[in-house]
C-alpha cells in the first residue's frame, strides 16, 4: 500500500498527558503500547517519508512533547512500519534492550556546546619565509618555517585543550558526553554534547556561563533537548525491512 506508520519515540506504556501535537502532515498521534512499553505513531504517506524542514519540525514537536514529562527513545525521521502491530512486535523483540536504555536515559536531557574554532592557517609559505628568500638566506627560510610551523603547532594544541576544558569546567553535572567535528563557513565547528539530569539543568547552565567568559572560542549553548545524541542509530527500529 501507499501508507505506512511513522514511528516518533519509544517510551514507558501507561496514559500520556498531555495530548501530543500533531504529527507529520497534521496526522493525529497515538501511542501503541506493549505491556511496558508504547511507541508514538501517525499514519503517513510514502510520499511524506522524503524529509523536508517542516516535516522535520514537526517531528521533532511530537518527540519534545513526550519527553517534557517522562524519558524518551526518540527515533530518526523515516523509521516506520506497515502497521501498529508490526511495531508492537518489534517492542516486544527489543524489549529488554529498550527497557534497559529507558533506564540508562533516566530523567535526563540532552544539552549541546558549539565551539567555533578559528580556520587553521594553511601551511604555505609565510611572510617570514618570502622574506628570507627574498634575501637569499636557506638558513633564515628554515628558521621561518620552523617558527612558522611552532606556532601552528601551538594554536592546534590550544585548540585540543577547549573541549577538555569545558568538561573539566562542567564535571560533576552530566553523566555521559559525546564529541563531534565538523567545518562551516571556513573555521571548524566542535559539537560537544552533555547527558545532564533534569535537576541539574539550571547549574549546567550557569556553569557555562562562568567558563565562556573565560574562554576566548565562541561558545553557543543549546537545550534542553531529547536524548537524540545518546541513541545508537543501530537500536532504531527498520520495520520496513524487518527487525534491524
Amino acid at each position: 500500500g501507499g501508507e505506512r506508520w511513522l514511528l516518533y519515540c519509544v517510551l514507558p506504556a501507561g496514559p500520556q498527558e498531555p495530548e501530543a501535537p500533531p504529527g507529520v502532515e497534521d496526522e493525529p498521534v497515538i501511542v501503541a503500547s506493549t505491556s511496558s512499553l508504547g511507541v508514538a505513531t501517525s499514519r503517513i504517506s510514502l510520499s511524506a517519508l522524503t524529509p523536508t524542514l517542516s516535516r522535520v519540525r514537526a517531528y521533532q514537536r511530537v518527540i519534545e512533547a513526550f519527553h517534557r514529562n517522562q524519558t524518551v527513545i526518540p527515533m530518526r525521521y523515516g523509521s516506520v512500519c506497515e502497521t501498529q502491530g508490526e511495531a508492537l512486535r518489534f517492542l516486544e523483540e527489543r524489549r529488554d534492550e529498550y527497557r534497559a536504555l529507558l533506564h540508562e536515559l533516566g530523567n535526563r536531557v540532552e544539552m549541546g556546546i558549539r565551539i567555533l574554532l578559528p580556520a587553521a592557517p594553511g601551511r604555505g609559505p609565510g611572510a617570514g619565509a618570502v622574506t628570507a628568500v627574498a634575501s637569499g638566506s636557506g638558513r633564515a627560510y628554515l628558521a621561518a618555517q620552523q617558527e612558522r610551523y611552532t606556532a601552528q603547532d601551538r594554536a592546534a594544541a590550544e585548540h585540543e585543550r577547549i573541549p577538555d576544558r569545558i568538561c573539566t569546567s562542567l564535571a560533576g553535572l552530566f553523566v555521559g558526553s559525546r564529541r563531534e567535528r565538523a567545518s562551516w563557513a571556513g573555521s571548524r565547528l566542535l559539537s560537544l554534547y552533555f547527558l545532564v539530569p533534569r535537576n541539574q539543568v539550571e547549574p549546567f547552565r550557569q556553569a557555562f556561563q562562568e567558563l565562556g567568559s573565560r574562554e576566548s572560542a565562541k561558545l553557543l549553548l543549546t537545550g534542553p533537548w531529547p536524548p537524540y545524541n545518546f541513541v545508537l542509530s543501530a537500536r532504531i527500529p527498520k520495520c520496513e525491512n524487518g527487525p534491524a
